[in-house]
């Protein structure tokens, strides 16, 4: 779970540990990059203090290849480059927040 907001975090990973997950935090995209060797999913905000946007995609998806990669921001704008740059779905935090779970766990459809 990468996102700057210390709230959006505890909510989402309490909502993600709760479905039995196991679940790492990181707040920029230098934490993120730290933790997510192994990652079966990645759950992403793209306006991170130190790297903003599809750039965002490109590098964890680089550093990720199989996981599975979700956008989660209010930054819809990124939508369409997003995807384009390898994210497997995007999803709209003022409108999408309960999807993230069934996101995650493999019962929604991709983009």
């Amino acid at each position: 779970m990468v996102d700057p907001s210390h709230a959006v975090r505890a909510r989402l990973v309490a909502d993600l540990r709760d479905e039995g997950l196991i679940v790492v935090e990181a707040e920029t995209h230098g934490g993120a990059l730290a933790v997510i060797a192994h990652a079966e999913a990645i759950v992403v905000d793209v306006m991170l203090p130190d790297l903003r946007g599809p750039d965002v995609v490109v590098s964890l998806r680089a550093a990720a290849p199989s996981a599975l990669l979700v956008v989660f921001t209010n930054a819809a704008e990124y939508r369409r480059h997003c995807l384009l740059r390898g994210a497997d779905f995007f999803l709209d935090k003022s409108r999408e927040f309960e999807r993230l779970i069934s996101t995650i766990t493999g019962t929604a459809r991709p983009r």
